[in-house]
């Protein structure tokens, strides 16, 4: 019956899995969610908006402001909510490497070049 598989839903490890198949962040925000709220029913209806919402802001956006919630320590809906109104913080662009030295194998401009050479 349909009042059973509810209370199957709202199992706290169908509800890790069912976040951990969208998104491993999201994921772990569940079971953080979990651990802190101890309540598995708020946890399903927080998860279930979230994911009528989710094609608005796509998988990685979630994922990005997933990742920010946990890394804050701030688990609840409402941090996850303003994160996802406003954007995940973008992260830093790692600096660009120095090109290698040239390698023995470049003949160079001096190769090329037409001086005295009669073809």
């Amino acid at each position: 019956p349909e009042n059973h598989r509810a209370i199957w839903r709202q199992n706290p490890d169908a509800l890790i899995a069912r976040a951990t198949d969208y998104s491993p962040c999201l994921g772990r925000f569940v079971c953080r969610h979990l651990e802190v709220n101890s309540n598995p029913r708020a946890t399903y209806s927080m998860l279930k908006r979230l994911l009528e919402v989710a094609p608005v802001y796509g998988k990685t956006t979630i994922d990005a402001a997933c990742a920010e919630v946990l890394r804050r320590d701030q688990i609840n809906a409402d941090a996850l909510r303003q994160i996802l109104d406003r954007g995940p913080k973008k992260l830093p662009r790692p600096e660009p490497q120095q090109a290698p030295p040239p390698s023995e194998n470049i003949r160079g401009a001096g190769y090329y070049s037409e001086d005295g050479d009669a073809a």
